[in-house]
């Protein structure tokens, strides 16, 4: 992240998190100011292990690419040949050059009509004043 040097002082709180079948992780939240900046995940197998880091800071920035970024501004930067369906109401965009950075985007305006909400397999399809909502960076990243 070319933004990391400027990212302010922060308080960190810890929290458990349960999933859906009942297995439990730890989570740290970063705040600054009372807003959560990032987000960084265990798992439930290593529970004191990053596996997951999650940004929601639009100071924390990969170039151009930052929370809050339109798609319009983005476009050629996302990989469309790594596109992966998530019909559940999330739209995950990978970027080029980075195996283990997606980008997850605001869905929250379109009609879960759309299909969209299904999946996408064409960026050139995406409304151009789609936002970013968060940057999610996973373990293998974390790890090399």
């Amino acid at each position: 992240m070319d933004s990391i040097a400027v990212i302010p002082p922060f308080q960190i709180t810890k929290r458990e998190e349960e999933g859906d079948e009942g297995e439990y992780w730890n989570m740290l939240e970063c705040r600054h100011k009372g807003k959560i900046m990032l987000v960084l995940e265990g798992n439930w197998i290593a529970k004191n292990k990053i596996s997951r880091i999650t940004i929601l800071s639009p100071t924390i920035r990969l170039n151009n690419i930052f929370v809050g970024q339109t798609i319009k501004n983005i476009r050629d930067q996302i990989d469309d040949k790594r596109i992966e369906s998530a019909p559940d109401g999330i739209l995950l965009l990978p970027i080029k050059g980075y195996k283990n950075i997606v980008l997850q985007m605001d869905i929250s305006h379109i009609s879960p009509n759309n299909p969209l909400w299904f999946g996408v397999y064409k960026v050139k399809t995406l409304p151009p004043n789609m936002r970013i909502q968060s940057i999610i960076i996973t373990e293998d990243f974390i790890n090399e």
